[in-house]
């Protein structure tokens, strides 16, 4: 028996066996490495896929809020702008002709809008009347004005006492007197365009980017005012609104919405009113009592000037401003609420209280049938409440303590008449509005700032007075 032919009982190979063995494990080693190498790639390969991974989370964190607001944008109506244009914080300035403010909700006014990344507000205290002045009315405002850091830190509180004095220095540096000047003491809205062009030139020596002008019964939204907090309270979102617009879009306009107040008295208007009329061109159909034209902020430059108290234009004949009025994505005349409230807009809390609304056509007086001699004034409250108002005022003049009743008394319950019939809205008015999509409930400036209060702000401010 060979040593081959044995090697098989003995439990040892023969050659052919040991080479085939060798062969066996050789490739087996290559095969190892072989995997091992796949291995290693592998492993670069999750650790790049790793990487890979985090800086798309990285980058979603860092476009989220400009993704959102791109889609905010198209239902808007606008174009989708570059990212990297959206990554600088805007410098927006809030600027007002203010006079006879309620201080509730004049606090709530800068706090929310201070919330949304409106950095800086100039108040202009109308502290002149009929060419004499009359500052004390304001005083109470200004006060509240100067403790700004105690209520709201970090925002930039600027004020101009607009006495006989400060309006004589205006007109010294005014480029639009001639059309306005004539008519500064007998109708407000001179008063609001030549103190709104000091805010601009102020603004933009500032380098400040865009001016918002609304006023203090006014609050500025973003989104779908049907999703609540969620869809616009959000901090920033005013920041956020204005980056996405593109650059060669000089002025936005806001479509006001009207409050519909449910109740005659009413502390702060921005935390109890939430009903709203729709504005017409959005498809609403309630008969607003004020304005509904909107309200606009413009891209500031060289040249810019107010065109009246709801638009801006530009002195120079090379540049057209270029104006845009945002509306809902919706079509117009929707009957769903979500399409008519669907977008950027301004939430106008006009005549929310009984009282408030009174010192308001007190502080007016005996305006012209006219706005600045040029169009007539199209509504009937407005007109109404004045008259009223003046009429009141000449009974309390006229009354002596001989009378048993004063004629002022009767005045009064025509006032209180007016309002109930024109302002108020009954529950049933309430109910039917809402079901057919003219009306709307929202909570969205109460649930902002005031339902986030511990939000980490900024603790610097400054205040300056003229």
């Amino acid at each position: 028996m060979s040593d081959d032919e044995s090697s098989e009982g003995s439990g040892r190979m023969n050659s052919e066996e040991a080479a085939e063995a060798r062969e066996w494990m050789k490739a087996w080693k290559e095969e190892m490495e072989a995997t091992l190498r796949g291995a290693d790639k592998a492993t670069e390969a999750a650790t790049a896929a790793s990487a890979h991974v985090r800086s798309m989370w990285e980058t979603a964190d860092r476009d989220r809020e400009f993704a959102a607001r791109s889609i905010e944008l198209a239902l808007a109506g606008f174009d989708a702008v570059d990212g990297a244009a959206a990554s600088m914080e805007p410098k927006l300035t809030i600027a007002l002709l203010i006079k006879r403010p309620a201080l509730v909700p004049l606090k709530t006014f800068v706090q929310y809008h201070w919330y949304l990344g409106v950095h800086r507000f100039m108040f202009f205290f109308d502290d002149a009347s009929n060419g004499s002045d009359a500052p004390d009315c304001n005083n109470a405002g200004v006060e509240v004005l100067e403790s700004v850091d105690e209520w709201c830190p970090g925002a930039h509180v600027v004020v101009h006492r607009c006495n006989c004095g400060w309006w004589q220095e205006a007109e010294n540096s005014s480029e639009i007197w001639d059309k306005w000047g004539g008519f500064l003491w007998s109708d407000v809205i001179a008063r609001q365009v030549l103190a709104l062009e000091v805010a601009i030139k102020e603004s933009f020596a500032a380098a400040e980017d865009w001016l918002i002008h609304i006023d203090p019964d006014e609050a500025l939204c973003f989104g779908d005012l049907s999703c609540g907090f969620s869809g616009n309270g959000r901090a920033g979102a005013a920041g956020r609104f204005f980056n996405g617009l593109p650059s060669a879009l000089d002025e936005v306009v806001f479509l006001n919405h009207e409050a519909a107040p449910e109740k005659a008295q009413v502390t702060d208007w921005f935390k109890e009113v939430t009903l709203f009329k729709a504005n017409p061109a959005c498809g609403g159909k309630q008969v607003f009592v004020a304005y509904n034209n909107g309200k606009a902020a413009v891209r500031l430059a060289d040249g810019v000037v107010p065109a009246g108290s709801h638009r801006f234009t530009s002195l120079q004949r090379a540049r057209k401003i270029q104006s845009r009025v945002v509306t809902p994505s919706a079509e117009g005349g929707s009957e769903d609420a979500s399409g008519l409230f669907n977008g950027p807009c301004l939430l106008h809390y006009c005549n929310c209280d009984y009282s408030e609304w009174k010192v308001k056509y007190e502080a007016l007086g005996s305006f012209s049938d006219v706005y600045c001699g040029e169009t007539a004034i199209p509504f009937e409250f407005h007109l109404a409440s004045r008259d009223l108002i003046a009429r009141r005022r000449e009974a309390e003049t006229s009354c002596s303590a001989a009378d048993v009743v004063s004629p002022a008394a009767d005045i009064e319950a025509d006032l209180l008449s007016l309002y109930n019939t024109t302002i108020l809205f009954t529950s049933g008015q309430a109910e039917e509005g809402l079901s057919c999509g003219n009306l709307i409930r929202t909570d969205v400036v109460t649930h902002s700032v005031l339902a986030e209060p511990d939000l980490d702000k900024p603790k610097s401010t400054t205040l300056n007075e003229s």
